[in-house]
Parts: C-alpha cells; structure tokens; sequence
C-alpha cells in the first residue's frame, strides 16, 4: 500500500470517529491488533450497549470505479477475518466493557473530495 493510501486510511478513519463520536457512539478502540489473529481492527466503539466493530473503506472522488458499495468491498474473506478479530478483541477487553447487549460489524465507505471533505458517506449497519 502506497503511502498516499494509508494517509488517506488513516484520514478517513479519523473522520468517521470524530462523526460517530458526534452521533453520541463512545469511541473504545482504534486500529487494534488482538493477539492470536493476524489483521487490525479500525475502530471499536459503542453504540448504546452494543460494541460495534466499524471496518473503513476510503477513497477519492474521480478515482477510477470500484465497488458500488461497501459490501461489496468487504468479501466474504475479509468478513471472515473481522469476525474472528472482533471475538479476538472482545475477548480480550471483556473486563474493561460495560455489559454489552451485543456485537455487530458495520461498514462506512466514503469518498474525499481533492479538499478533504466527505463527498459521499455510506454507513452499512450489522453488514457481517
């Protein structure tokens, strides 16, 4: 991955905390690697009494297409992968979480104008 594209990672994924965060969503983990499985997980947070995992998918307005949707970035594998890392993480943290009345993984994809700005924000609730 260029450094371009992790800088646009890391950007988008600043983005859609600080926006969770102003939806009330209390923000409890970010870039998180459990031990015992291979991957990261972006953002962990919590949604009322439920613990979300919020898997980021960026891009730039113009690029060339890609997936339509945010489903379709995140395959089968990936879903996968981020279920074992959220069960990983949660097992891990079980001490330091209120008691929870779920777990679910959600998708946001968004596009960035050459600005900065959120073009298009798709938010893909309980997508895995």
């Amino acid at each position: 991955m260029t450094a371009t594209r992790q800088r646009l990672g890391r950007q988008a994924e600043s983005m859609v905390a600080r926006e969770l965060q102003r939806r009330g969503w209390r923000i409890v983990g970010r870039n998180a690697r459990p031990s015992g499985v291979r991957g990261e997980l972006d953002i962990i947070a919590l949604d009322g009494q439920e613990l979300v995992i919020v898997e980021v998918k960026a891009g730039r307005v113009g690029a060339a297409l890609g997936p339509v949707s945010p489903l379709e970035m995140v395959g089968p594998a990936k879903q996968a992968r981020l279920r074992r890392l959220a069960a990983a993480w949660a097992r891990e943290h079980r001490n330091e979480l209120p008691r929870l009345s779920g777990l679910r993984i959600d998708v946001v994809a968004l596009r960035v104008d050459p600005a900065g700005r959120v073009a298009d924000w798709q938010h893909v609730r309980a997508a895995c």
